[in-house]
Order: structure tokens, then sequence, then C-alpha cells
């Protein structure tokens, strides 16, 4: 229909919630992002997809992520036909091959996917089902949709649930649900002005929210609204593992009633309506809702004429201030000891460009870059072979050098890599792997910056202990001397010879050394070691 300036508008009309919709109906939803809402319009759909000999997909609903497909596939648990959430092309691919799935929630660009790879076909679709098309498109969908949407029947009807009727949705919705019945979305009355603080987590992380919602807060008496019995069981069982009993009076479950004496309220799940939130609200009583990114601007309309505040839980927070204070401390170490020389020409010219705040500021990020990577690299804990810092190998020839500094010191990887890069000026690629041992580390140099390292390394001062460095020399190899293994050879080689020794006394080898007397410079024969004669007397 058109108004009076010839625009298009949507059709508007107030059926019940969970109005069945027939084919050929197109209906818009305006509801908040909540899975109790969204259950309450897939039930219906779900009921009208009937089990065939030919299993071909009847329901579509698309969806923006995977949490979202999630979410849709949690409200039919238990029923006739299962939802089949697809969280991953790929998976999916192999598992609707087996066994094609009557009702699908996806991602468009996932349908189109499996509709190549023709482990989906949408011939069969009876309802299309938009959750939720505002997300949907603000995730760049668009085009995704116009390709998908032309392999579903003309005839097959479309509900879109939106939080916002939006420009973007209207045109949705005029492309593909034309005259849809508008169902929901009245305009919320903002006469008070309940303030309502709220903690972004996602679905699955609402019990962990709420308990560290009650450590902080530690309240003498708050309510947790929980919309629906599955709701209200997974907070009454998080509460039992806090220690709170069922009968407790200090934390109480309502599922919209009143509750006396507390001030605060916890809205685990979305209120269906201001007239809901308004009849559990108390004089002075604090409102925090667990609510995901996407359900803010429904709470922000619940809150009605006073603007929704984040509540930042502590722990993450000190945590961060925790970081942010032990950067602070290293600079004021470093600076302490005055301002690196090398460092200071280095940045003299851009500050012609940048101010010097910005300069130490991208210093800082290459800063966490290069200990992120570090950390990754870092040795395992004791009983486990040494890790080691191995960047990309290159062509480059190396050598490899001694530090008298190891793990007994508490030296670790990134000490050792930070040292080195500070007293020499080398760059992170002329390092290659470090071996942290007990009492010492060998570390592999570019061989081209070797011996300067060593110079400008040794003296210096690594977790308190003096080191110094040396480049190492290792004994070669007894195979590369020339000379056979040792291995199945019965004693070791001597000058270079080749071929199998030859046994001396008691089978041992030529090399053995004898054990009746000091060894010579050769190893003695096997009649050498008859016991000499006694000498002839001329007389006789």
């Amino acid at each position: 229909m058109t108004d009076a300036r010839g625009e298009q508008t949507i059709e508007q009309s107030e059926p019940e919630r969970g109005a069945a919709v027939g084919r050929n109906s197109n209906s818009l939803y305006v509801l908040p992002h909540d899975e109790t809402e969204l259950a309450q319009v897939l039930a219906p759909l779900m009921e009208r997809v009937v089990v065939t000999e030919v299993a071909e997909t009847q329901l579509l609903v698309l969806v923006p992520d995977a949490e979202a497909a999630l979410a849709a596939a949690r409200t039919s648990v238990g029923g006739a036909v299962a939802l089949v959430p697809v969280t991953s092309a790929v998976r999916a691919l192999r598992l609707l091959r087996a066994r094609p799935a009557l009702a699908v929630a996806i991602m468009p660009a996932d349908a189109l996917e499996l509709i190549r790879g023709s482990a989906l076909k949408l011939g069969g679709v009876k309802t299309v089902v938009f959750a939720y098309a505002d997300a949907i498109l603000e995730s760049g969908a668009a085009d995704e949709l116009e390709s998908l949407l032309a392999e579903v029947p003309k005839d097959a009807a479309r509900v879109v649930i939106t939080s916002a009727v939006t420009p973007a949705v209207t045109e949705l919705v005029e492309r593909y649900a034309r005259r849809a019945r508008k169902i929901g979305g009245e305009e919320v009355e903002a006469k008070d002005g309940t303030e309502i603080h709220y903690v972004t987590t996602t679905t699955a992380g609402k019990p962990a929210a709420l308990r560290r919602l009650l450590d902080e807060l530690d309240p003498d008496a708050a309510a947790v609204y929980a919309r629906g019995a599955a709701s209200a069981t997974e907070v009454r069982g998080q509460l039992r593992a806090l220690g709170y009993a069922s009968d407790s009076p200090h934390v109480v479950v309502t599922d919209g009633e009143p509750v006396e004496r507390a001030t605060v309220l916890i809205l685990f799940d979305m209120p269906p309506s201001r007239d809901t939130l308004r009849a559990m609200l108390g004089n002075g009583m604090t409102v925090v809702a667990l609510a995901q990114p996407r359900q803010i601007s429904a709470f922000r309309a619940l809150a009605g004429s006073s603007t929704t505040t984040p509540h930042v839980l502590a722990g993450p927070a000190a945590k961060a201030r925790s970081r942010e204070d032990q950067l602070r401390a290293e600079l004021r170490s470093m600076l302490a000891h005055g301002a690196p020389t090398r460092e200071l020409l280095a940045l003299e010219p851009l500050l012609d460009e940048y101010d010097g705040i910005e300069l130490a500021a991208a210093a800082l990020r290459m800063l966490e870059i290069h200990r992120a990577r570090e950390r990754e690299r870092a040795p395992k804990p004791s009983g486990e072979p040494a890790a080691s810092h191995a960047p990309a190998r290159s062509a480059t020839p190396t050598l490899r050098l001694f530090i008298n500094a190891g793990g007994r010191d508490n030296v670790t990887t990134r000490d050792l890599v930070g040292a080195i890069a500070n007293e020499s000026g080398i760059s992170a690629d002329k390092i290659g792997k470090v071996e942290l041992r007990d009492n010492h580390s060998i570390v592999e140099i570019a061989a081209d910056v070797a011996e300067m390292v060593v110079q400008k390394l040794s003296g210096t001062a690594i977790r308190g202990r003096k080191v110094v460095a040396r480049v190492d020399k290792e004994r070669p190899d007894r195979e590369s001397r020339g000379g056979p293994s040792r291995e199945g050879r019965g004693g070791p080689p001597r000058d270079g010879r080749s071929g199998p020794p030859r046994s001396g006394p008691r089978g041992e080898g030529r090399d053995a050394p004898r054990r009746d007397g000091p060894p010579r410079g050769r190893a003695p024969r096997r009649d050498d070691a008859r016991p000499p004669r006694a000498p002839r007397n001329r007389a006789d």
C-alpha cells in the first residue's frame, strides 16, 4: 500500500504472536533478539513440517551467524522434527549428503555453498524465515540473499523477523515479502526513567556472567528474572552451584512477579514488554541485564527516557589495568638508566612527521606483537623437552652462541632474545633457534653479526646474572671425520683409518688399551701378549 506521498509502506495488523503462517502468507515480526521470542514464532512453523518418504527441506531459517543458528535450533529441542543448525558448511556438507534435513537454520553464504555441493535442495521449501533480517543485512549478505532466494519457490511464505524496521529492512520486505502483515513493534512508553545497566555476554556465557556479577555486587537481596522453564532451571542450577539454597532469601528467581526487599534486579532474559519490567521494579532498585550485543538496542527501548550504561565487570578491567601498570613500570625502569641513544637517533627523523606520543604508541604496538610471538614460542614446562624460539629459517649461515645463563637463573627465551636485540641492535630475523638449558643457553645467530653480538652481550646482566657469551664450537661428528661409524664396529676408528678393527685379546678391538701395563703407541699383537723370554747366558 502507499501513503499520501506515494511511498510504499508495510501493512500492519495485530494478530496473536503465535499465529500460524499459511502458504502465500507473508509476515513481519518486530521483536527483540531473544530466544524465547524467536521460539514463539518458529514453534507453529515447525509443527507444519511434515515427515515424508522423500526427505527434502521444507523450512529454511536464514540467520546472520553460527551462534544465531544454534539459538534457533534450541527452540525446537524435543519436537517431532529437529531444526538442524549449520555452523560450518564443510561439516554440514557431509552430514546433509548422508541425511537431508527437513528444517535448516543456516547463513545465506553457507546455503549457497551447500547448494553448489548438491547437499541442500530448496525445491520443496514451504516457508523462509529471516531471523533476524536487520542483522543479516548488517552482515553484508544482501547479494547472497538475492542469489539464494532465486532457488526458493515463489509461492513459499516469507516470515521476516527484525528488531527494528530500518530502511534496508523495509526494502527487503517490499522485494521478497510484499504485503507482509506487521506483528508487534508497538511504541514503548517512556514515562519513568528506569536506568538499565548491561553486561555484554553470549547465550552460552550467561551463567558465568551471572556468577561474576553476584561476586562483584554481593547484594543482600537480589532477584533474577528468567523467562521460561528452561531458563529458570539453568539459573537455579547455577545458584545451587554457588551455594544458594532453593529457599535462600538472598537471591530469588522470578518469572515476572515482584520480589520484596530486592535491591538488585538481574535480567537473565529479556522481558517481553515494559509492563513486565515495571511490575518487577522497586524503589531505588538497580537493574543489570545480561545482554548480547545485538540486544542492547532493545534494552535501551525498555529503559525509556534514560539511557542504558554498560557495566564493566571488575575482573577483566583489573587485569587490563595490571598489564598497563606493568608496561609503564618497564618504561620507567628503562628511562631511569637514561634514554637509549641509538633509538633516539633512529626516531629523530620521524619527529618531523609524527608526534612523540604517536611514535611511542607505535613502538609499544611493535613490542606487543613481538611479545605475542615470543609467547607462542615459549619453552614447555620442566620435564618436557625444551622448546625453541624458531622463526622461519633463511639461507643465511648461522653460528651458535654459548651464554652462561639458563633456566635455573630464571632466564626465559624472551629475556635472551630481548637482551640480544637491545644490546646489539640487530633485528629479530638475525636470531634463530634458542635452546634453553638449566645452566646455559645456546642461541643461533647470523654468522655476519655473531662476533659483534658476543662483544655487546658479554658483561651485561640478564635477570640479575652477569653473562658471558662466546661462539660455541662444537666437535664435529665422528662420521664427518672420514672414519667409519662406531655403531656395530666394536670400537672407534683411529687416525682416520678405514675398515674394521682387528681383534685383540679377549675379543677386544685393536684400539682397546692394554690391561697389564700402560698403553703404548700402538695396540699389541696377539703374540706380544706372551711373557718375554729370559735372556740367554753366554756361558751356556
